[in-house]
């Protein structure tokens, strides 16, 4: 015997907000899911940086969207995890004008490095221009935190492309 459940909504049984909602042609929808984009502000760009130690990214204060408010673009830069669940996490930082040796870039939980979530460009002259990528997916738990570092091996005044960079995230489920 099958039983067929004609909805458009579910709502959680305390404040009635939506969790669910499935339009006409059965798409569903999650309006409640985290999800988080920030960028470095525009137009402006972050020059003469030194990074030969890893250190976390704080250009992050434009956020473009942020579903629940977990992302912090004032003091820490990082991501916080809601719930537990398995989480889409998402970094670009554009740079311009390294000068030889290395760059990487790392995805850090709870203040360690990420274990494999790097992103690393070597140059043997002059770059003028390039990104780095990292896109991983990550088991949280609810209040772990993400965050993006970076590091240098030579260049000690890192010129970034802040409006091309960009941190973002969503939980899967």
């Amino acid at each position: 015997m099958s039983s067929i459940l004609k909805v458009s909504s579910i709502q959680d049984p305390t404040n009635s907000n939506t969790a669910l909602s499935i339009d006409s042609s059965g798409r569903i929808l999650t309006p409640a899911r985290p999800v988080f984009r920030a960028t470095g502000p525009s137009p402006s760009n972050v020059t003469n940086q030194n990074y030969t130690t890893v250190t976390k990214l704080t250009f992050w204060d434009n956020e473009v969207f942020d579903v629940g408010s977990n992302f912090d673009s004032s003091t820490d830069y990082d991501f916080t995890a809601p719930v537990t669940g398995y989480y889409q996490i998402n970094a670009n930082v554009t740079l311009r004008d390294l000068v030889g040796g290395f760059v990487k870039m790392y995805l850090y939980k709870n203040g360690s490095a990420y274990d494999g979530a790097f992103s690393e460009n070597e140059s043997e002259g002059t770059e003028d221009r390039f990104t780095l990528i990292l896109s991983e997916v990550v088991q949280l738990n609810a209040t772990d935190t993400i965050d993006v570092r970076i590091n240098s091996s030579s260049d000690t005044s890192l010129d970034f492309v802040v409006n091309e960079s960009s941190f973002s995230g969503f939980l899967i489920g």
